[in-house]
């Protein structure tokens, strides 16, 4: 039948998806560029939980609207999706190692108390005009404590200065191991691999630097402390039950490890693992086989889950400028100051 020309033409709209096709095994498919000449299962897949690295803003908002928990946009990352064989629809390969499983997640929350603990531990830093001082701040505290605080909050483990003020030789325990926490951050890269050695070397007992004479005494001592049993419960059974000095010498050196910051971690694993096929003695070995190396190499870990150096220098000056701003000095003076001098 004609129609009248003035009657406007009626536009058959597209009704939008249903929640089911937004779920549909083609379309999560089509999210993950998934070659559709290759036989797959229509078999419902499961809502997946992306946790990565650095996806572009209009992936983020695809995954979304295809019923995909984007959980972080800023740790999000391309590459795992890649490791979706087809056998494995619907779930992302973890790429984590073991170490990295092992450390909690810093969220804000954690990260605020982390700075707040850092800058209250610096009120025994006075005279703040001086260079000595600002200088002490920052790498003491600002770089040091900081990457501590940042371990206990990340490891669970327990500060052993607040067991015993100035406790030498290591700086946190859990049930499992002992822990020295070094950050070097603020040092060239061949400076910072040598001094990491060094830790490491200390740390074994075999540096001349070592402490860990002094530490077996203080800890042998601390037996007799009244919370000694509540204590003890935090360290690692052969630590707390050493029936003798010797014994627990053993003990702290089979249980020691070295956490350091976590971009940092490779590098230290490749510079000891050359440094100890030449200089094994420097580590406490004799003729090394590849397994001694690799267990020595196993000492070195994280202090924390996911923070580049940049990172921890940007939270350093941060620590740094609140301090000097309590101790009176003009806002966005401070840091100026101390880098100028």
């Amino acid at each position: 039948m004609p129609t009248d020309d003035n009657e406007p033409a009626t536009v058959k709209e597209t009704p939008p998806e249903t929640k089911a096709e937004k779920h549909s095994p083609a379309k999560i498919r089509a999210i993950q560029g998934v070659d559709e000449s290759q036989p797959v299962s229509d078999k419902p897949l499961p809502k997946l939980e992306i946790k990565a690295r650095k996806f572009t803003d209009q992936k983020c908002q695809d995954l979304k609207s295809h019923g995909l928990d984007v959980q972080d946009e800023k740790y999000i990352n391309p590459d795992n999706l890649k490791n979706v064989s087809s056998g494995e629809r619907g779930e992302i390969k973890d790429n984590r190692t073991t170490q990295q499983k092992e450390l909690v997640e810093m969220n804000p929350d954690a990260m605020r108390r982390v700075m707040q603990k850092t800058v209250d531990s610096a009120n025994d830093i006075s005279d703040l005009d001086s260079k000595s001082a600002r200088k002490n701040l920052y790498e003491k505290v600002a770089i040091g404590t900081l990457t501590e605080q940042l371990c206990f909050e990340s490891t669970g483990s327990c500060n052993l200065n607040e067991a015993k003020a100035n406790f030498p030789w290591a700086d946190g325990a859990t049930s499992s191991e002992l822990q020295q926490i070094k950050s070097h951050i603020n040092m060239s890269e061949s400076a910072a691999l040598s001094a990491y050695s060094k830790d490491l070397s200390n740390a074994l007992g075999v540096g001349k630097d070592t402490k860990i004479d002094q530490a077996v005494e203080t800890l042998w001592d601390m037996r007799n402390d009244e919370n000694w049993n509540t204590f003890s419960a935090k360290l690692p059974p052969e630590v707390a039950f050493a029936e003798s000095r010797e014994d627990l010498k053993k003990a702290m050196m089979e249980k020691i490890v070295l956490r350091n910051p976590t971009e940092a971690v490779p590098k230290i694993r490749e510079y000891v693992r050359k440094d100890a096929g030449q200089n094994p003695d420097k580590y406490g070995l004799q003729n090394p086989s590849d397994q001694d190396i690799d267990k020595l190499i196993e000492r070195i870990k994280p202090a924390t889950s996911d923070l580049s150096n940049h990172q921890l220098r940007l939270m350093a000056r941060d620590i740094f400028q609140q301090k000097m701003e309590l101790a009176g000095y003009p806002k966005g003076v401070a840091y100026a100051k101390h880098s100028r001098q």
